[in-house]
């Protein structure tokens, strides 16, 4: 993330928070807010409202979501209006709103204003039902052009109306089980399916990409399938999976030009393409 004159990467692990400046040194951000172990987090950068923001993190927990200013430590984030949805697993910041999941509900926050999570006028906030009646809830959020997706195991919304959140169904059949391989490229929003590898959806359709090397795919630990983890640079998606054990073991990477995968050793629980100076690198 950017923020005003800071560059720098937020990084969690275990109960801590770490913030990574542009010449790769790290310093504990912690301070005094309470995590609980073993937590993944999301973020989302999005405008400074009430000293809030830009960074905002969520991690599946109630009462346990962050901003950070740049500077100094993490704080809790408790919105003066309105309250985060149950359970804030994902985020994103969209159209000029921060976009929470979490259950079977996306959420909204006020037009430019994430301390504002009211759907009373005059605020422009929103909640939408997605399914309660199926048991399985969200695995994850993306965009796709204009377009939010959301995403179950099994099947795919698209919020065609940002502005009040109504939606429509794009599959009752194909969902993702990951929400950090969801990622748009130039070519579509790339996601790891339950049981048919990676898919793009592209606006029109959904397609299956990865059966070149299904054998692969079809190696992923179904225990471990939520843990892996993609990201697009230089038209090309790297996705790492779990073939065993309990941590990414393998990483492959679709090249969108060439239509052709490879394999890499390297792995990664969270890929991120990041500007600390010049140029854009993947880390």
């Amino acid at each position: 993330f950017a923020a005003q004159s800071t560059v720098a990467l937020i990084a969690t692990g275990t109960t801590y928070f770490y913030k990574i400046d542009s010449g790769g040194t790290a310093s504990v951000i912690t301070g005094g807010t309470a995590v609980t172990t073993g937590q993944r987090w999301e973020w989302c950068e999005a405008p400074v409202v009430a000293a809030k923001g830009p960074f905002y993190g969520v991690n599946g927990l109630t009462g346990e979501s962050k901003y950070w200013t740049g500077s100094g430590n993490v704080a809790d984030w408790t919105p003066t209006t309105g309250s985060l949805p149950t359970t804030p697993k994902y985020i994103l910041y969209h159209k000029n709103r921060v976009i929470i999941a979490g259950g079977f509900t996306v959420a909204s926050s006020d037009i430019s204003n994430p301390d504002n999570w009211s759907t009373a006028a005059p605020s422009a906030g929103w909640t939408q039902n997605f399914d309660s009646s199926d048991g399985d809830t969200i695995t994850g959020l993306g965009v796709f052009g204009d377009y939010i997706l959301v995403f179950k195991k099994t099947k795919i919304w698209v919020i065609y109306d940002p502005e009040t959140g109504s939606n429509r169904s794009v599959s009752r059949s194909i969902g993702c089980v990951a929400h950090r391989s969801i990622v748009q490229t130039s070519v579509g929003t790339f996601f790891l399916t339950l049981d048919q590898g990676v898919a793009k959806y592209n606006g029109n359709s959904i397609d299956l990409i990865s059966t070149q090397v299904d054998d692969t795919f079809d190696g992923i630990l179904q225990t471990q399938n939520s843990l892996a983890s993609a990201a697009f640079w230089n038209d090309h998606y790297y996705i790492s999976i779990c073939e065993s054990g309990t941590a990414n073991t393998i990483t492959l990477d679709y090249d969108i030009t060439l239509k052709s995968w490879w394999l890499h050793s390297n792995v990664s629980h969270k890929w991120v393409v990041w500007r600390p100076t010049g140029a854009a690198e993947l880390y």
